[in-house]
């Protein structure tokens, strides 16, 4: 949360905007988290692109998967 909420700031995202991408890199961690097995990694990589932030997460999943598929909320 700390890296994207900096990375947010830093490229001039208004407010809500911060704290939305703040919301959505938490959830997104919580239910990869929840759904690995034990000692599995959990990546986070932010990109600086011309329209934005471009933030890609993933780690090993144990069978069954992640509750929500279709987005966050």
């Amino acid at each position: 949360r700390a890296v994207a909420r900096t990375l947010a700031v830093l490229n001039d995202f208004i407010f809500d905007e911060v704290v939305d991408i703040m919301l959505a890199v938490d959830q997104v961690c919580s239910e990869l988290i929840a759904a690995a097995p034990a000692g599995a990694e959990l990546r986070c990589s932010f990109l600086h692109i011309e329209s934005g932030l471009l933030i890609s997460i993933d780690g090993c999943l144990s069978c069954g998967g992640v509750s929500n598929q279709h987005g966050c909320g």
